[in-house]
């Protein structure tokens, strides 16, 4: 009988002393986390930021108002008429972008986690000429402007340097020579790197329906 209760009495409290073994290090990883954390914001005492860039092809501008790998603009209903009249109708000139400018502002919401709001624009330029003489019949331009909140999680936090990826969604609405178009965007950066602390330079390689290639400009944190 003594066996017995000795044998139950093992069963009641090793289980116990593990549960507590588990919750001292659960506790235990929590605080180290909220040391880290702590550390952090006192090497690092910034909790906002703003950014100024210039970002590589307008994927979403070039589909919605530039044509045919860049040559050829359409306007409202324009079509181009077939034979000898469309020999001799206008002729649309070359297009260009200006490429996207943008601002951000940032929240730094955790050491590795930061909430962003971008404002992005785009300017097109190009012309319509008269084909028999050549002559300029009138100058075509237009702009976009996207706006795109986002969300950047910092994989690798150094001293001066910082390197994170980031995913946003917005909308954006842009007019070209009388053409209007409201657009969805979605924008991913596979990798970025800041450099610098107060004042830094951050660049990126960033794909999506708002621009194509790499992002470079300067930030300011406060």
């Amino acid at each position: 009988m003594k066996r017995i209760l000795i044998l139950l009495s093992l069963c009641v409290v090793i289980p116990l002393n593990a549960q507590d073994k588990i919750s001292d290090r659960i506790l235990q990883n929590k605080m180290e986390k909220l040391q880290r954390e702590f550390k952090f914001w006192e090497e690092w005492p910034y909790k906002f930021e703003v950014r100024l860039g210039y970002g590589g092809y307008a994927l979403m501008d070039e589909t919605n108002f530039i044509h045919d790998w860049n040559e050829n603009v359409y306007g409202p209903g324009y079509d181009r008429p077939s034979g000898l009249e469309g020999l001799y109708a206008p002729q649309d000139g070359p297009v260009y972008m200006t490429g996207q400018i943008f601002g951000e502002f940032s929240w730094h919401a955790k050491r590795r986690f930061t909430l962003s709001a971008g404002l992005y624009f785009n300017g097109f330029h190009g012309s319509l000429v008269d084909p028999d003489t050549e002559q300029l019949i009138r100058k075509r331009r237009g702009m976009s402007a996207t706006i795109i909140p986002s969300a950047r999680f910092y994989w690798a936090n150094f001293n001066y340097c910082r390197l994170y990826s980031e995913v946003g969604i917005g909308v954006g609405v842009g007019t070209f020579d009388g053409v209007t178009e409201v657009f969805p965007a979605f924008q991913m950066t596979g990798i970025g790197i800041t450099a610098g602390r107060e004042v830094f330079f951050f660049a990126e390689y960033s794909f999506g329906t708002l621009c194509m290639g790499g992002k470079i400009g300067l930030g300011y944190r406060f």
